[in-house]
């Protein structure tokens, strides 16, 4: 089941299935004669003459243009109507024999046929979608084809009659173009909202957003080429666009022809169960240090790859840092970063030497102490070098898009280019181009260290964040080419119409890039960053006006002023996403004390910028101090909060002494306040572990369940629906891995195959349940991005939930079956990802969710139509889940 026609079509029957092998497992075990099924087996023949119906209805349909679905779609639907014939005189057998050996094989039988081969008729039907898509697909690239034939047509026929005729047919397949690339992506869309795979539906649309982003531009460079204006540079911009939409239609078509089953098979988790380093893949040090401490603590693996794996981690973090320092460009900033560097190094050496005296000694209560608290240190250090990368990140990139992103305004370097380019100065425009080069050079290089430094939030950003920086490269050289085919027609409308076509793409691909950027930081890091962005430009703009410097001065007025506006509507987004009343009103109060300063600055700024001296400057630095220190008190308020999360996310870092356990100070917190707190809970005993990488590999299904309950023991399930359904979710899935091995060598083992059931509609239930306890937060949570992807994660849970009810009802019909075997495997392992993933989106969520909410205009007609007074009273607000963090106690230590 991998779209939603087959979920719809395969839900109700699977369900059908699974009640009669569910009643034909309890008469096997309690060796009772068989209940009359046939009613249950004429329902499931009706279901089926529908489904049969419906598939040779649309293969007669398709039949003159579709050869392949003229073959297969009968033979699939004569064959289930078999096995459904089937059903229909096993029931009728046993209903007159309820002890009848051969009714119940041939029930049995039956089952199996109407679920395997219900199966291929929606595969075939989803193959038939896929052809009509690449169908599609082949008519845009043949006009596409076409396009680049009529294009040479155009170069070497110079007969005054043959250029009408050849610009004729060329402006004819471009029109033909647009409207066949219409087409195809509205196919697109409906197959994106039909596909119930996330990763796949996730391809799909970021290929398809960069197809349409990659056609105006093509379109605009065909009317360039028709125009005949500057052929030469006409040609290479047409060659260039040319190479971009092949590479865009080709990457869709592997998008669109790739097997859903093959996908599906995939496994999607985004942790290993090993301790290996992974190339390329952002490692989490707090995660690492806590598997490093587990070794150590459990002795159950091997400490000495353990600390090799660490030194090699911490290592790769170290080099990627230093190569970062390389892009940042304030010496005081390299300085701290490079301070932090050799803490760290510092640090990871006294770990080192700790462990090697606590693997001398280790029944040693010091010596674990000690190693302990060393790796606590290197967590603390790690988490500050984290920060200050970020936060120099999020400014770097900041002060990049301001040169880059405004292609209005002359003093920008998008802007120097354009200008140039518009009044045909080609001196100036040599200069601007490589200003251009270089600044976006910066950029690139600042979004690959984004992506190797800060961990994505969810695949989707993932995949879009690397076509962002793709089609930027891509964009160079064709914004090149349109400033130097201008500069050499200036005022001439199709040049100029092409260049701003093109600047419209690069802005709309960077602004882009910026929302996706902004999911990768928190917003103390980014509020940090533009702080620190915002005082770069000013301390620069003194400097320049101290040295009478105008042009470097202006640019520098002009980025202060955009990095103090991209401050304050960051500042408004953390007020609006706020959830606590307190730290909301504070935030209020200093924005409202912003708003009063900085229009004020803003105007200077803009005044300066038209006068263009430095004589109407006036007092312009001491406006900038006034909303700097206005700027600083919003970050000091943002920062006691986020210092306060940090010290409550490490606590258990440090290790108590058994006799004074109850007098113990963890990060500040004692224990006995730890255990009136609201938000905490405090639990005697130890965490559950994630299961070793041999363990996991021999009995993948229970490694699946194990993960999930080490992912939910991080919270209580007190109060919490969210937590209590996935602990749940974990012990069936524990059920399933336990009578997997039964059903698998025992065909008839009723009772395996009963607990499967069974245990798969009880995790359907609790998924249910997962979903309904999520979405009040999914509907009052202000973070809009959060909710989205929250949306979206309950609807992953729920698809994956009914995924492996059907999967479950095709093993116990077919137990010999090795296909579902690995179909089992795959869900259960999605399906822990899936559950993972909604409990960290619902916690998060949970924080940024509104107190007062009014009514929705649905909540106030439903009252009203009861005729009630109070909206309150009759239909209140749905609770949201609170989340309480765990904190385990184990004797001597609380982890």
């Amino acid at each position: 089941m991998y779209s939603k026609t087959a979920k719809t079509v395969l839900a109700p029957l699977a369900d059908a299935v699974s009640s009669l092998v569910l009643i034909f497992a309890e008469a096997e075990l309690s060796r009772t004669p068989m209940a009359d099924l046939t009613s249950l087996a004429h329902i499931v023949d009706d279901q089926i003459a529908h489904l049969t119906a419906i598939g040779l209805k649309v293969s007669a349909q398709a039949a003159s243009t579709d050869t392949q679905l003229k073959e297969e779609m009968p033979d699939a639907c004569r064959k289930v109507k078999v096995s459904s014939e089937l059903l229909v005189t096993a029931t009728s057998t046993i209903a007159k024999d309820p002890h009848s050996s051969i009714g119940r094989s041939d029930l049995i039988d039956g089952v199996k046929g109407i679920l395997q081969n219900t199966t291929k008729i929606l595969s075939i039907m989803d193959d038939l979608e896929v052809r009509r898509l690449l169908t599609g697909l082949v008519v845009v690239r043949n006009h596409v084809t076409s396009l680049k034939d009529q294009e040479a047509l155009i170069e070497e026929d110079t007969r005054p009659p043959a250029i009408v005729k050849w610009e004729a047919l060329w402006v004819q397949t471009i029109a033909l173009y647009s409207q066949a690339l219409s087409g195809f992506l509205q196919q697109c869309h409906k197959r994106i909202a039909e596909l119930i795979d996330q990763k796949l539906q996730t391809r799909l649309q970021s290929a398809a957003q960069v197809l349409s982003r990659e056609s105006p531009v093509f379109v605009s460079t065909c009317r360039v080429v028709v125009s005949r204006i500057g052929p030469v540079q006409a040609k290479g911009m047409f060659k260039m666009t040319l190479i971009r939409m092949i590479a865009a239609l080709d990457d869709i078509e592997g998008i669109i022809s790739t097997r859903l089953d093959e996908e599906f098979n995939k496994d999607l988790s985004t942790k290993s169960h090993t301790m290996k380093l992974d190339q390329g893949e952002v490692q989490n040090m707090d995660d690492f240090i806590t598997e490093v401490k587990n070794v150590f603590v459990t002795k159950a693996g091997n400490p000495h790859a353990a600390m090799n794996d660490f030194s090699n981690l911490s290592a790769n973090i170290l080099s990627s840092t230093k190569r970062f320092m390389n892009l940042v460009s304030d010496a005081t900033q390299r300085a701290e970063i490079s301070s932090q560097l050799e803490e760290i190094q510092k640090t990871d050496n006294e770990i080192l030497s700790s462990a090697r005296g606590f693997l001398s000694k280790p029944d040693s209560v010091y010596a674990q102490q000690e190693l302990g608290q060393k790796l606590g240190q290197s967590r603390t250090c790690h988490a500050i070098l984290r920060f200050i990368k970020n936060r120099m990140i999020v400014s770097e990139l900041s002060s990049s898009n301001i040169s880059l992103l405004d292609y209005k305004t002359p003093i920008t370097v998008l802007g120097a280019v354009v200008d140039a380019a518009e009044k045909g100065n080609r001196p100036k425009l040599t200069n601007a181009l490589q200003s251009f080069e270089s600044e976006t050079s910066r950029w690139l290089s600042l979004c690959a260290s984004g992506m190797e430094l800060c961990p994505f939030p969810d695949h989707q950003s993932a995949i879009d964040t690397a076509h962002c920086v793709r089609t930027t490269q891509a964009l160079v050289p064709a914004l090149i080419a349109s400033a130097n085919l201008l500069s050499v027609n200036p005022g001439e409308e199709t040049a100029v119409k092409h260049l701003e076509r093109i600047c419209r793409s690069w802005v709309e691909n960077l602004q882009g890039g910026v929302t996706l950027a902004r999911n990768n930081f928190t917003p103390f890091e980014i509020i940090s960053g533009l702080y620190h962005c915002f005082g770069q430009h000013v301390k620069a703009m003194g400097e320049a006006i101290a040295k009478g410097d105008v042009d470097v001065g202006l640019v520098e007025a002009f980025a202060a002023m955009a990095s103090a506006n991209q401050f304050s509507a960051a500042a408004k987004r953390v007020y609006d996403s706020a959830g606590d009343l307190v730290y909301r009103n504070s935030i209020e109060s200093r924005c409202q004390d912003m708003d009063r300063a900085l229009p004020i600055f803003v105007a200077r700024i803009k005044h300066l910028l038209e006068c263009k001296s430095f004589k109407e400057a006036g007092d312009l630095m001491s406006f900038a101090k006034d909303v700097s220190v206005r700027f600083l008190a919003i970050e000091d308020i943002m920062k006691v909060r986020n210092e306060s999360l940090i010290n409550l996310g490490n606590i258990g870092d440090v290790i108590a002494n058994e006799e004074k356990e109850k007098e113990l100070i963890v990060e500040g917190i004692s224990v006995q306040i730890l255990e009136t707190a609201s938000d905490t809970c405090v639990i005697d005993g130890e965490p559950p572990r994630p299961m070793t990488e041999y363990e996991a590999k021999h009995d993948p299904i229970q490694a699946a369940a194990q993960d999930i309950l080490v992912e939910a023991s991080n919270w209580s399930m007190k109060d919490n629906p969210i937590i209590e359904s996935s602990i749940r979710i974990s012990e069936q899935l524990s059920i399933l891995a336990r009578f997997f091995g039964f059903v698998n060598r025992e065909t008839g083992n009723a009772e395996a195959k009963k607990e499967f059931i069974l245990a798969s509609k009880t995790i359907h239930v609790e998924a249910l349940k997962i979903s309904g306890a999520v979405k009040p937060i999914v509907e009052r949570c202000m973070d809009k991005q959060l909710a989205k992807q929250l949306q979206g994660s309950i609807q992953w849970v729920e698809n994956l939930a009914q995924q492996l009810k059907i999967v479950i009802a095709v093993k116990t019909s077919a137990p010999s079956d090795a296909s579902s075997d690995v179909q089992l495997i795959a869900c259960a392992k999605n399906l822990m990802v899936a559950v993972k993933g909604c409990i960290r989106d619902s916690e998060a969520g949970s924080l940024r969710v509104i107190t007062n909410v009014e009514p929705s205009k649905e909540r106030k007609e439903a009252v009203s139509a009861k005729r009630t007074r109070s909206i309150k009273k009759d239909i209140p607000l749905a609770p949201i889940v609170k989340f309480r963090r765990n904190v385990y106690r184990r004797t001597g230590t609380l982890r």
